[in-house]
């Protein structure tokens, strides 16, 4: 229990920073190589998000519709 504890701590201490660097917007040029694939959505068509982050992927996928 006591290392389950160290790493909510160890999180808890660096979320901000982790969250902070996740949402850069500079970090939306990463999606360059993959949206010709999804140059035509669907819309109301499916995405899946892991929820692995700070949802900026799902946010994007969101936006094209």
């Amino acid at each position: 229990m006591t290392d389950d504890l160290d790493t909510i701590a160890a999180y808890d201490a660096t979320a901000g920073e982790l969250a902070a660097s996740y949402d850069r917007p500079e970090l939306l040029g990463s999606y360059a190589g993959i949206q010709n694939l999804l140059r035509d959505p669907v819309a109301g068509g499916l995405a899946l998000d892991v929820g692995a982050g700070s949802g900026r992927d799902a946010h994007w996928l969101a936006d094209l519709g």
